[in-house]
This record gives C-alpha cells, structure tokens and sequence, in this order.
C-alpha cells in the first residue's frame, strides 16, 4: 500500500480532538493583542472577529466546523481586528506594541531524516542568535510538518518608542531585514521572508496541522539538543495522523512496485530498436532515443472551462540553469504572474505558475518570450501534456530524477491578478514541492477542483 501524504479528515472526529486538546496560550504576553486566522477543510480563510484571549473562546469561533490550520500573528497590535493591508493609506495604520523575532527552518521533503537534518540547523541557528544578538530565547517549535520555528523576543526597545505609527512599523521590518540577512551571510537556511514581516502568521502551538495530522508542539530546549528519533513519539498527533517516513522518496510520483510490469509492457511492444533523429546541423545525428515510459500532468485547471496554468520545460538554448531561472523570472514579471516553482532534470528547467489563467490570456502571451510552443498546444489541444516523472527506459534503467530547486515570487514578483489553481497546487506537492505558506496566506481565490489530470505516456 502506498505512503499516505495528507490526512482524509473527518470533521467530527478532528473536532472532537479539539475539545479534548485545549490549545495553549499562555507564552503569549497578552493574547488578546494578537491576530488569528484559521482555514477551514474546504480550504475557505476565516479572520478572528474578536479579541481571543482563553483557548475557549477559540474554540467558539470555530463553529463546529474544524479548522485544517490555525495561524496567530508575530505582532502584537493596540487592535489587531481587522488589520488594514500595508499599502492602505485611507485608514489609520494600526499601532504596533510588539513584533517576535520568528526564524522558520523547513527542511524538504517530508521524512525522519530531514527533520534530524532540521533540527541540527535549528541549534546552530539557536546558538548563534544566543551569542550574536540582544534577544531573549522564547522557545522552539516542531511545526507538524517539514522542520522548526525559533522564537525570540526582542530586548531593544528603541524602535517601538518612534511615535509616528507608519514610521515605526517600517523601521521594525528594516531592521529585521538586516537581523534575516545577517543569519543568512552566517549560513543558516532559514526562510528569508517569515522573519522581516510585521503581518505574518505562525502556525499556532497545539494546533493539528492540516496536511499531516501531527501537532504544531512546544519543544523544551534540552529536547531539541537530542536526536529526534528519541522524542518523535512524544509529539501529540491525532489518531488519523499520517506516519513520517524514515527516508525520504525521490518525488517522481511513480507507484511502487510497478518497474518490472512497466518494462514487461515496452518489451511487449516489440519496439526494442532505438529511433534516430537527425538535428538541425547538416549531416549530425542525435544519440538514439530508447523507449520508454513517463507520467504527464496536463496544464488544465481541472473543473473549469479554459483555464490553464503555465507550466513547461522550459528551453536548453536559454543557457544554463541559473541563466534560464532568471529568464523565466523575467517573463513571470512582464506578464504580472507570481509565484513560480522550478523543478530540474538534468540541464533541463520545468517551471510551473500555479494559477489559472485564461487560455487565450497564455496562448497570445508566450510566443514573444520563447514560449510559442505552448501557446501553439493551447490553441490547437485547449491544454498540453507535461511531462513530469523520470522516464522509465526499456533498459530498466531511469532518465534524470525531476528534483525540486525552489519558489519565488512573494518580494522579487508583482502580485498575480488570477485565482489559484487548485489543480496544480495539489500536482506540486505530490512533484515534492508543496507551495510556501507565505503565498496559500493570500486573500486570492481557489479556482477549479484540487486532483490533478495525469496519464501514462508511450515515448519511442
């Protein structure tokens, strides 16, 4: 039986967890100054309506309908209901009395191993904040998934003594702009957008999270010094809690135990000669191609009518890795879609914008960057095929592993007009590279259904 990745859950029996677990705010100075949120199972965002200060007022909020997460926010406000967005000139800025200093350490994809590796990263990075900076150790916190957060409270009042309200809140970010990039000049990995941000939200200590069922939990400091693999099981978790695994899988999607029926299938065939293909260059032939098998995901929002998101690989000829990122970026900006999440095989870019956008939006779009080929597949298919697993050889052998190289989009990308895609949300994360809680904040609608449309592909 395959791996679970995520947690089918049952409202009432995750709701019944949360009367029997009350959630712990007591590390919070003054609760009632701090903004919650929580997203319900549907995926819907709701924002606390009132001032919480007891879990049991919490829990009220929550209706009877379980939430899948549960957010608070590093800063602690006069009132934090309602909070204006940050550009919002027309209303009064919020006062800001408090912002904690959150260093979030994710470690992909999902197993015991990384989070051993998450662990070590979050006592050096604890070890050098201790000797390096005027902060006061909070604790840390296991967040129910991928790694850790780090808190600190900041000793140096000064900034939060400048009057005017605007003023300070943005000399409170600069200055943990320069904290962010100090951490990162000293090698440690954490999230370069989490720490700066007056308006983030934090899992919430003694919530279930959403994805995994395993408890966002306090961790002693003496615990976090020791191996994971001494204190897993005394991380709370509900009963439906999915299990981590020791090792972490290569992210190809490919079920298991399905290699040799696949290969029996292409020697079935009879198309054992290779192909050969001559290039552009007179007289030069391409090395044969072997046959062999691949999964395809198509770019169609499943559950609308002609909405795709952008996702190809993307050209050899743009140069290397980098070089082809940065062009991609480029593109990203001029057409206002963000974010981006890039994958490699080999000397090849896969890059996917997880939004749905208009067909025709796409298809006129793309052919003045390089991209006319996909454009040319969404006029003449309405979709294209993309492929997104290593490719199964009839040699028994595989091509390059689809690997994982990271997302962008939340500061160096313009904000996206388009919904997101519910599609090839969930299609990333099973490609083992769930999208940042940082952009899944965003007020932005979910458009289309959440599975994703995958065949099994012939390649001779």
């Amino acid at each position: 039986m395959a791996q679970r990745t995520t947690v089918d859950w049952d409202s009432k029996r995750l709701m019944v967890y949360y009367q029997n677990n009350p959630i712990d705010l007591t590390w919070l100075d003054k609760p009632a100054r701090h903004h919650f949120r929580w997203r319900q199972l549907n995926g819907r965002w709701f924002s606390v309506p009132r001032r919480i200060s007891k879990p049991v007022s919490l829990l009220k909020q929550f209706e009877h309908k379980p939430p899948g997460d549960v957010y608070v926010g590093t800063s602690s406000w006069l009132d934090p209901i309602n909070l204006p967005k940050l550009r919002d000139k027309r209303r009064r800025p919020p006062i800001l009395l408090d912002h904690l200093i959150v260093f979030d350490i994710d470690m992909r994809p999902f197993c015991r191993s990384k989070l051993e590796t998450a662990r070590k990263t979050t006592v050096e990075l604890l070890d050098w904040m201790l000797e390096n900076c005027n902060a006061k150790f909070i604790h840390a916190v296991y967040s129910g998934s991928k790694g850790f957060h780090l808190i600190f409270q900041d000793q140096d009042r000064t900034l939060f003594g400048i009057p005017e309200p605007r003023e300070r809140e943005q000399s409170i970010r600069k200055a943990r702009k320069l904290l962010t990039q100090q951490v990162m000049d000293a090698g440690h990995p954490i999230d370069p957008v989490v720490t700066p941000d007056t308006r983030r939200i934090i899992r919430l200590p003694g919530t279930l999270h959403g994805k995994t069922g395993w408890q966002c939990t306090i961790i002693e400091e003496r615990k976090l010094r020791t191996p994971f693999k001494h204190w897993i099981n005394d991380i709370p978790r509900h009963e439906d809690a999915i299990n981590i695994p020791r090792f972490s899988n290569p992210p190809n999607m490919w079920p298991t135990n399905l290699k040799k029926r696949l290969i029996t299938i292409l020697k079935e065939k009879g198309k054992k000669k290779s192909v050969k293909k001559r290039s552009r260059k007179k007289n030069k032939i391409t090395k044969p191609t072997i046959p062999g098998l691949e999964l395809q995901a198509s770019s169609q929002v499943i559950g609308t009518k002609d909405r795709n998101a952008l996702f190809w690989w993307l050209p050899m000829s743009w140069g290397s890795i980098d070089d082809t990122v940065q062009r991609f970026k480029q593109i990203a900006t001029k057409l206002s879609v963000s974010p981006v999440l890039f994958w490699q095989a080999g000397d090849r870019v896969l890059a996917m914008v997880p939004r749905a956008m208009p067909r025709k939006f796409l298809a006129v779009n793309l052919s003045e960057f390089g991209l006319g080929r996909f454009g040319y597949h969404l006029d003449v298919q309405g979709h294209s095929w993309i492929p997104i697993t290593p490719r199964l050889l009839i040699t028994g052998e595989w091509s390059e592993d689809v690997i994982p190289i990271g997302q962008t989009g939340l500061s160096s990308l313009p904000p996206c007009r388009f919904p997101w895609s519910a599609s090839h949300i969930h299609l990333a994360e099973r490609m083992g590279q769930p999208l940042s809680e940082t952009w899944l904040v965003s007020q932005s609608e979910m458009s289309g259904r959440r599975e994703a449309r995958i065949r099994l592909a012939e390649m001779f």
